[in-house]
């Protein structure tokens, strides 16, 4: 059984998938929900948002179909705080890959679970926003986001609150069976 978790973030509603209780993947946007029930945000996505390093396992399932490269890559970015960027370059230099940039970039581009891997916050080397799954606008929205609201993110944050919610009680959830 599928499990669609829905956040209502700065950028619009996300949605995260769950099989069989473990995230399988995020999608932009929430049309695939029929009938949406209210239900608290998760723990284990409250510990991904805050960038807890025990919490990346959650995403096993998620990143089984990477490549071990594309992981070593993701694992990397899910270590960018929130409210700053690096550049492909910097994240091949700290993988040590420095002339795999491109792989690098593709890696970042396949990420299964974006918001929760934050690839957003991977730009060009010219500082240069670049490309997003969802659209370069949603990832300029969201590093603005982080950016102008950091103290309330890490405020946020440490009680427990999605820092991607404006309202957590807009957390709902469906399920059904694919």
């Amino acid at each position: 059984m599928i499990t669609y978790v829905r956040l209502k973030t700065c950028i619009g509603d996300i949605s995260v998938l769950y099989a069989d209780g473990v995230i399988s993947h995020t999608m932009y946007g929430s049309t695939h929900i029929k009938e949406a029930v209210e239900r608290p945000l998760s723990y284990d996505l409250i510990r991904l948002q805050r960038g807890d390093t025990d919490a990346f396992s959650l995403l096993d399932t998620a990143l089984s179909k990477c490549s071990p490269f594309a992981i070593s890559v993701l694992s990397e970015v899910y270590g960018i705080p929130a409210g700053t960027t690096i550049s492909y370059s910097e994240l091949a230099n700290r993988i040590n890959r420095p002339l795999a940039v491109r792989a690098v970039a593709h890696a970042v581009a396949m990420n299964p679970v974006p918001v929760l891997i934050p690839c957003h916050r991977v730009i060009r080397k010219t500082g240069s926003i670049g490309k997003y799954i969802w659209g370069e606008e949603r990832k300029v929205s969201m590093l603005q986001y982080e950016s102008t609201k950091q103290e309330d993110i890490e405020e946020v944050a440490s009680v427990g609150i999605s820092p991607f919610t404006e309202d957590p009680s807009t957390i709902v959830s469906d399920r059904h069976v694919l």
